[in-house]
C-alpha cells in the first residue's frame, strides 16, 4: 500500500517529502518520477510505508503542507499486475 502525492512543486525534492511523511510511520520508499528530458520531476510522488498504519495516519492528517507548499495526498490505486 502506498500514497499518491500530487501538486508537488519543483522546489521540493525527495529529501523534503521523505522528512514530511516519515512523521506518520516507517517509510520503505519515496518515489519521485523524473520528467522526460531531465526537466525536474513530474510533480507527483509515491510514498510507501512498512505497514498500513502509516498510510492511515498520513490520511488522517490534513491538509498536507511541505515547507509552506500545499500538496495533495490520496491512497494510490493498486499497481496493475505485470
Amino acid at each position: 500500500d502506498r500514497l499518491f502525492v500530487s501538486k508537488v512543486p519543483q522546489l521540493l525534492g525527495q529529501a523534503e517529502l521523505r522528512a514530511h511523511f516519515a512523521q506518520f510511520g516507517e517509510l520503505t520508499d519515496v518515489y519521485l518520477p523524473s520528467a522526460p528530458g531531465g526537466g525536474g520531476h513530474k510533480s507527483i510522488c509515491f510514498v510507501s510505508y512498512t505497514d498500513a498504519s502509516g498510510i492511515q495516519r498520513a490520511m488522517a492528517h490534513g491538509p498536507h503542507e511541505v515547507q509552506g507548499y500545499p500538496i495533495s495526498v490520496d491512497i494510490a490505486a493498486p499497481r496493475a499486475p505485470p
